[in-house]
């Protein structure tokens, strides 16, 4: 067997716009406004400026510009059924509804560990009995699918080492109506389940399936 484990390192979510205000996002308008728990304090160094807003809750991390808001959880286990970063992306652009939204990121970054040298496992896999094995070098690329008229989903191989690949996956939705677009947030948001089973089947097919690791 190749593969020896995979995981999901971390989830994020990103609200692009084009106008956060970084300066308003502290530890006291998330706390009053119920974004996180009251009870939450930060564990890390605060960074909060007019250009770039930084603050991390144990797993959980903001970092917020004027051109995005991104939320990431660290995970470090297989699929779970929801993840604190939806609900805190949900109340986010439920309080903040007059920003000018325009696209909506959901973000799984997958770990598959090999007890075989990573770069001859994916050119062996997207390239089977083929010459141009021969003359690739590295093997990072990037897939693009089109699971449904709303979004698009590029998984992105990385190879940070000789027994290890990382899949950076990222469904990507552009706003169609700025007068619903609180609604249409809202709505993808609730349907991240469906988007992770969508990611899974992927996964399966493209990278895990022969392997019957999941």
């Amino acid at each position: 067997m190749t593969i020896i484990d995979w995981k999901v390192d971390n989830v994020s979510v990103v609200i692009v716009a084009q106008s956060h205000n970084p300066s308003i996002v502290n530890p006291d308008f998330l706390k009053n406004n119920g974004i996180v728990a009251r009870d939450l304090e930060p564990t890390g160094p605060l960074l909060i400026t007019p250009v770039v807003a930084q603050i991390e809750y144990g797993d959980i991390a903001w970092m917020v510009m004027p051109e995005r808001c991104t939320i990431h959880e660290r995970v470090n286990a297989k699929f779970q059924e929801s993840y604190r970063v939806y609900q805190c992306a949900q109340k986010y652009i439920e309080v903040l509804k007059h920003i000018p939204y325009t696209a909506l990121g959901l973000n799984w970054l997958i770990h598959i560990t090999l007890n075989a040298d990573s770069h001859e496992w994916v050119k062996s896999k997207f390239l089977k009995d083929s010459e141009a094995q021969k003359e690739i070098v590295g093997a990072e690329f990037t897939l693009k699918l089109q699971p449904d008229d709303l979004s698009i989903c590029s998984l992105s191989t990385k190879i940070p080492d000789r027994s290890s690949v990382i899949v950076d996956c990222n469904f990507h939705f552009e706003l169609k109506n700025p007068k619903s677009k609180i609604n249409e947030l809202k709505e993808i948001l609730k349907r991240v389940s469906h988007y992770q089973d969508v990611l899974s089947g992927y996964l399966n097919k493209y990278f895990l399936e022969e392997e019957n690791t999941t």
